[in-house]
């Protein structure tokens, strides 16, 4: 059930942030525009938390503010910046307000967000293990992210590197050429038009090889199309996906998941998943991408679900070999393989 507060042009008095306790919301101009509002609530519970957690590029992420009450998010829309705050009010119900001009745009895919008709009822796992993951998550969701680009800029990042270099990517492009976000204390994510018109010089000092910079500057010129993969079948925008340069089943996949929340996405080529999924699944700590895919087909349709289940069950993956030097390996579940 989604209820307006106070209609779409609610003047309501502003609401501090509550997602970060202190943390204060200053305004980047002299002029306040009330934030659009509405009441989300949803048919089950739903644990915001982990269902974001991986959505946020590391903790130090200054475009997305997460805590057990909900969630600030700066976001560059077609319509332009805006900022988009979902308050938990309790298990199933959710305050949302977004402001900026791109706050109709964040409003109309708050939804996706919270991960409403997600499929998570229809999933009900016999393996024991999953089971039981199950029900310690059950108010996980599989959410959207509200613009394509940003899921793929922030996946293309972690191609071949390991996940502290990504982030460390990410937050020099992030503190070198975001915005501050209109009436927040948060940095808005870059426009597509920034990426587009990096230089390979400027991406390399950020730590970001020519061929990822490629794929990020082709990204950014076909922004509008990847925006558009958000209404189409999950197939046919893998598909879409792929035909860019750069771009390979690891990356198309990752950005169906974390970025259209696709159920049955399998990031395959991945360096620490298969191990994941074979141990949890099967005892089978050497697994590889084959097997991962055979223990996963009796989870068709579910497959996505079942390794979000694992990324947030605090499970390991098995650990095999010599200690790895600095900057070499990615973190679990993270890490796109050579091939891209």
């Amino acid at each position: 059930m989604v209820r307006p507060l106070g209609g779409n042009n609610s003047t309501e008095r502003r609401v501090g942030a509550v997602v970060s306790p202190g943390a204060a919301v200053r305004s980047s101009g002299p002029r306040f525009v009330a934030p659009r509002r509405r009441y989300v609530e949803l048919a089950a519970p739903t644990d915001l938390f982990h269902s974001l957690r991986l959505h946020r590029f590391g903790k130090l992420d200054p475009t997305f503010r997460l805590a057990a009450g909900g969630l600030e998010r700066a976001v560059h829309t077609p319509d332009g910046p805006g900022v988009i705050r979902i308050e938990t009010r309790d298990r199933r119900g959710f305050e949302v307000q977004a402001w900026g001009p791109g706050r109709a745009w964040l409003l109309d895919r708050s939804l996706g967000m919270l991960g409403v008709d997600d499929g998570s009822d229809r999933f009900r796992p016999d393996h024991p293990r999953l089971r039981r993951m199950h029900r310690g998550l059950a108010g996980l969701r599989l959410c959207r992210s509200p613009t394509v680009f940003e899921t793929f800029v922030t996946v293309v990042l972690q191609q071949r590197v390991a996940w502290r270099d990504a982030v460390r990517s990410f937050l020099d492009l992030v503190r070198s050429f975001a915005e501050p976000a209109p009436q927040s204390s948060l940095r808005c994510f870059p426009a597509p038009a920034v990426f587009r018109d990096l230089d390979l010089a400027r991406y390399r000092w950020a730590g970001v090889d020519a061929q990822r910079a490629r794929t990020l500057i082709q990204g950014a010129t076909s922004w509008r199309r990847l925006e558009a993969l958000a209404d189409r079948d999950p197939i046919e925008s893998a598909r879409r996906l792929q035909s860019l340069p750069g771009v390979g089943v690891w990356t198309s996949q990752s950005v169906l998941g974390f970025g259209l929340g696709w159920a049955d996405a399998v990031p395959a080529g991945d360096h620490d998943l298969p191990r994941l999924v074979g141990a949890v699944l099967a005892d089978e700590p050497r697994a590889d991408d084959a097997r991962m895919l055979e223990l996963l087909a009796p989870f068709r349709g579910h497959r996505w679900r079942v390794i979000r289940l694992l990324h947030e069950s605090g499970v390991p993956p098995p650990r095999f070999g010599p200690r790895r030097g600095p900057g070499v390996g990615p973190a679990p579940g993270r890490r796109g393989d050579p091939r891209r």
